[in-house]
């Protein structure tokens, strides 16, 4: 697992890479204090890094690279992760309320007990990932691919699901309370269309 290094070697490290559109000083301050609202890393590669804790409140991470990253207990509400890797990436009891992971990949990645409501997952890749006992009110699904998706106990109350895959996704227990279902695959390979 890597650690945020120092301030002068991430300047150095980013400052003249030109394919990058984050804010070299958002890097650093998020370095300096674990803190960083409305800040901008889209783009960058913070693969592996460990931000737990981290207070990440409407910041860009569109197209940024997280493979593996370390999110448990962050604060992001209002954060926008679209394109994003977000493989194997650990978000357990984070807040991520009305956040975007449009057209994201969450493949592996570990969501549980996490805050998700009005989150958008439009197109998003969530293969595997682990929403056990997630909290995904009025969430939008549309498109999600959510094959070996674990959603036990999750909250789904008010969800959007529209060509949802739940191939071989594991929803014991979870609520779909009053959820607008349509053109589902679900666990079992049939699919719902009643909210169609």
């Amino acid at each position: 697992m890597k650690r945020l290094p120092s301030a002068v070697f991430l300047t150095a490290l980013f400052v003249a890479s030109p394919v990058s559109a984050f804010t070299v000083a958002h890097l650093n301050l998020l370095a300096e204090t674990n803190r960083c609202q409305r800040c901008d890393f889209e783009g960058a590669d913070l693969s592996g890094m460990s931000l737990t804790n981290a207070v990440l409140t409407a910041a860009n991470f569109d197209d940024a690279n997280l493979e593996g990253a370390i999110l448990m207990f962050a604060h992001m509400t209002g954060a926008s992760f679209k394109r994003a890797n977000l493989d194997a990436a650990l978000l357990i009891d984070a807040d991520l309320t009305t956040t975007s992971f449009h057209n994201a990949s969450l493949v592996d990645a570990n969501l549980a007990e996490s805050s998700l409501a009005n989150a958008k997952f439009n197109g998003a890749d969530l293969t595997n990932a682990n929403l056990r006992d997630a909290l995904l009110l009025s969430v939008d699904l549309t498109d999600a691919n959510m094959t070996g998706a674990n959603l036990t106990g999750a909250n789904l109350t008010g969800a959007i699901l529209i060509n949802v895959d739940l191939s071989d996704a594991d929803i014991t227990d979870a609520r779909f309370t009053s959820a607008y279902i349509c053109n589902v695959t679900m666990p079992d390979g049939t699919v719902s269309v009643d909210g169609c």
